[in-house]
């Protein structure tokens, strides 16, 4: 019988059909060797796990430097507390460590300030006083506090008188010197500058 099969007629129609679809790949996904993958798993392991290791310690050095740097910060914290609980007992009501000792020592910057602008005074009024400065008349005084520097606009017969008056400041252990000086009708015209 040489009837044709009927099998014959589906099979080159499924065997386009499956060639047309997305063919099964057994060389990816799911179906890969698994043999290759192992191989270079075992190439890098060793990097691998030296990475791990070193991000971790790394992880706990941070940790660990930060309760270290929290600790230490609190126990700087309570020595400056204490310290400034010794320079001022009588504040009893502290909110802001910092603002209160900047204040405090600002206080005590102008207070020294003070004593010296007078300490100079006394000076200068010893020096003034004696014949070496009757000839010298103090026409303004200045005084730069940030600077600590005091300056004389001064008017004297001549710059020999001024230059007595100026060793006179000296011996009483001021550093004196003339900035400026001019000579008119009415003598000598200078600017002084004092200093400790």
């Amino acid at each position: 019988n040489d009837a044709p099969h009927p099998l014959g007629f589906f099979l080159p129609g499924l065997a386009t059909r499956a060639r047309d679809s997305g063919l099964l790949d057994f060389r990816t996904g799911s179906y890969k060797c698994k043999r290759r993958s192992s191989r270079l798993w075992q190439q890098w392991r060793w990097a691998a796990l030296a990475a791990g290791a070193w991000l971790g310690l790394e992880v706990l050095f941070n940790i660990g430097s930060g309760f270290y740097f929290l600790q230490r910060a609190e126990q700087i914290r309570q020595d400056n507390f204490a310290t400034y609980q010794e320079l001022r007992p009588e504040d009893t009501r502290v909110v802001d460590i910092r603002h209160n000792l900047t204040r405090f020592l600002r206080a005590a910057d102008a207070g020294s300030s003070q004593a010296v602008f007078l300490d100079w005074i006394n000076k200068l009024s010893f020096v003034s006083g004696q014949p070496v400065g009757k000839d010298v008349e103090l026409m303004k005084i200045e005084f730069n506090e940030s600077g600590r520097r005091l300056s004389l606009d001064v008017q004297a017969g001549s710059f020999d008188q001024l230059n007595l008056y100026l060793d006179a400041l000296k011996v009483k252990g001021l550093q004196a010197s003339m900035e400026t000086g001019s000579q008119d009708s009415r003598g000598v015209l200078a600017r002084l500058i004092l200093k400790g």
